[in-house]
């Protein structure tokens, strides 16, 4: 194994490996530590170098390579430099080169053919529309579903910048985290959380997805125990809703996330931790369940048949979030155990209302108007035709 530290080496690509392929070097693991625009600039280098490494047996890694963040906002707070057309352009590379030659160039973390790259989801000043574009841009590219890309942290250390920006702008700096997952990426990489200044989310929203997501994370990282939440009750309960969920359908933490974030930006979330945990797996599960389900065939809204795959299914009875427009809809389509052979998670996990919004209260003091999916001919229907 050889590692580089000088980024002019890097650059050279061709010129240092021509001496190494001169010398006849056994082949080996060579470790570079570039930014993405350095691997854009040296694409011609490294290109016409590949078939030789390739035929010598060699192996190129990247040690960590950052994007930081999609969002503009952000992206503008760390001024890296580092936009999405770069990202986009290296990820076209690493296709084609991965493709042509494998085993020879890896740039994602540890090796993996996971996409995962440096990140930093979380900072001070985040807000839920930050994560949305977040979320959606690493989806779109096909990042990992899981990591600690979704649960990075901003490190923030006396006199850089964005300490002084955090000063500047005030409450922010303070003598403890908004939550103690803040410190569990630097404990799982064994990093020194002393060294690290104490700051707080302005916006309280993003301080409970947060608190939520980063342990769903820790309940799919450390299935059976963990050191760092020994004891916490919100852990125990994302490990146990993890656990249920995953043994009828894979549940991701990014599904999670992603049924989280529409919880939370929903017209009426619930109210307490605990309810946003278990709203959100019940949505990641079903969403997962019903995208996986085969094309069926349901009546059309004037007669007639329309054919609907799962995802379409799933975007049916799971609203996106949205202004509420007039009166709140009953669920038309409860979702029930039922709705495959398959199997499903328990039934508090999948049964019912879907979610808060949609409980049909109307004007204030209206009654609510709940229909008893035993007794309902259109709900027997639906079932019928999703197990025929």
């Amino acid at each position: 194994l050889y590692e580089f530290f000088d980024i002019q080496a890097f650059l050279k690509f061709d010129e240092v490996f021509e001496v190494i392929l001169r010398l006849k070097v056994p082949s080996g693991v060579f470790l570079f530590n570039p930014r993405i625009d350095d691997v854009l600039r040296a694409k011609a280098r490294i290109a016409r170098t590949l078939p030789a490494l390739a035929k010598a047996g060699h192996e190129v890694r990247i040690l960590s390579m950052g994007i930081e963040n999609f969002s503009a906002r952000e992206s503008a707070r760390f001024n890296k430099g580092i936009t999405v057309e770069h990202v986009d352009g290296f990820l076209a590379l690493a296709k084609e080169w991965g493709s042509a030659y494998p085993s020879v160039f890896k740039p994602f973390r540890g090796g993996t053919e996971k996409i995962e790259l440096g990140f930093i989801l979380f900072t001070p000043w985040t807000t839920l529309k930050d994560i949305r574009i977040n979320l959606e841009h690493a989806k779109a590219r096909h990042f990992a579903e899981q990591g600690y890309w979704l649960y990075s942290t901003l490190h923030i250390r006396p006199g850089d910048p964005l300490f002084r920006l955090a000063k500047r702008d005030g409450g922010i700096l303070g003598g403890r985290f908004s939550d103690k997952g803040q410190l569990f990426g630097l404990f799982k990489n064994e990093g020194d959380g002393a060294k690290v200044v104490r700051w707080r989310f302005r916006d309280p929203k993003v301080a409970v997805f947060f608190a939520v997501i980063v342990r769903v994370c820790a309940a799919e990282r450390e299935a059976n125990s963990s050191v760092f939440f020994a004891g916490d009750p919100l852990f125990a309960l994302a490990r146990s809703l993890y656990s249920e969920a995953n043994a009828a359908v894979p549940t991701l933490p990014l599904a999670v996330a992603f049924g989280l974030l529409d919880l939370m930006q929903s017209p009426r979330p619930p109210r307490s931790r605990e309810d946003l945990l278990r709203g959100s797996f019940r949505r990641a599960a079903a969403a997962a369940l019903l995208a996986a389900a085969p094309i069926r065939e349901e009546e059309g809204p004037r007669g007639g048949h329309d054919r609907v795959g799962g995802r379409e299914f799933a975007a049916r009875s799971l609203d996106p979030p949205g202004p509420a427009r007039g009166r709140p809809r009953a669920v038309r389509r409860p979702l029930r155990a039922r709705l495959s052979r398959a199997g499903l998670p328990p039934d508090r996990l999948l049964q019912g209302d879907l979610s808060e919004e949609r409980r049909g209260v109307g004007r204030p003091g209206a009654r609510r108007r709940l229909r008893a999916p035993e007794t309902s001919d259109r709900t027997d229907r639906a079932r019928g035709r999703l197990e025929a």
